[in-house]
């Protein structure tokens, strides 16, 4: 802001404008949000611990680490932008959950068999009729040949 001041120089009044500082640090819109994110990312650590009391221990706890999810949220949307990094963060923890559901149910279950594959097959006969058919086809001479019949 400028303000005008009077100086007297030589034989009369002068009238001359000087600059008045604000006293606030000037920054650029850059450097601000830097320093806004980077504040906002050092108060949220990425992980946060659960304590646990253990049952028959008075003084013991369980320490559980888990990924902070505030933090994640402010990763994905930083990256991303708000609607896409919550969009992208929703699909991310769902194929998240889905996958550890499939892993244990084929590595934990006695069925050792991954999930979503559907029922049991549609087929009627077992292999060894279906060869057994094929065969009698190729020896009736109902299989179609290259060879021209005489």
């Amino acid at each position: 802001m400028a303000t005008n001041e009077y100086s007297q120089q030589g034989t009369g009044l002068h009238r001359t404008r000087m600059s008045v500082s604000n006293a606030l640090p000037v920054y650029s819109s850059s450097s601000a949000v830097k320093e806004k994110y980077a504040r906002m990312m050092k108060d949220n650590p990425w992980f946060i611990s659960f304590a646990l009391p253990l049952p028959g221990y008075r003084m013991r706890r369980l320490h559980i680490y888990i990924i902070n999810p505030r933090r994640l949220h402010a990763f994905s949307t930083v990256r991303f932008g708000r609607k896409k990094g919550t969009v992208l963060l929703g699909f991310f923890l769902t194929f998240l959950v889905l996958s550890t559901f499939a892993l244990v149910k084929r590595f934990g279950g006695a069925e050792k068999k991954w999930p979503f594959q559907g029922g049991p097959g549609s087929l009627v006969f077992k292999r060894e009729d279906l060869q057994r058919i094929w065969n009698w086809e190729v020896a009736s001479g109902h299989y179609p040949s290259r060879h021209r019949s005489e």
